[in-house]
């Protein structure tokens, strides 16, 4: 929060942060309801920065490439998907 971020953060996996090409990129990121019309909160968006590496566990983990993945900061999250879930929701995003 300090470097001037703000609290609309994320960390990309392995597949999006292509070696820290991606550090420093700005997406926007929307809950996918039709997906998910429990979790989604429906045509809410968030613009957030990548700061950050969501390492790989290499056993099926959600950063393990090949899979697109936000790691977002919990106000981010909270943009676009209702309380309760703070896990994992399928997502729309465009750089």
């Amino acid at each position: 929060y300090q470097t001037g971020f703000g609290v609309y953060t994320i960390a990309l996996s392995a597949a999006l942060f292509r070696g820290g090409e991606a550090c420093g990129a700005c997406y926007q990121v929307m809950c996918n309801s039709r997906l998910d019309r429990r979790w989604c909160l429906p045509r809410a968006s968030v613009t957030v920065t990548t700061t950050n590496f969501c390492p790989p566990n290499h056993h099926g983990g959600w950063c393990d490439p090949p899979r697109h993945h936000f790691d977002m900061s919990m106000p981010a999250f909270l943009r676009i998907a209702r309380q309760g879930n703070e896990g994992i929701v399928p997502v729309l995003y465009r750089r």
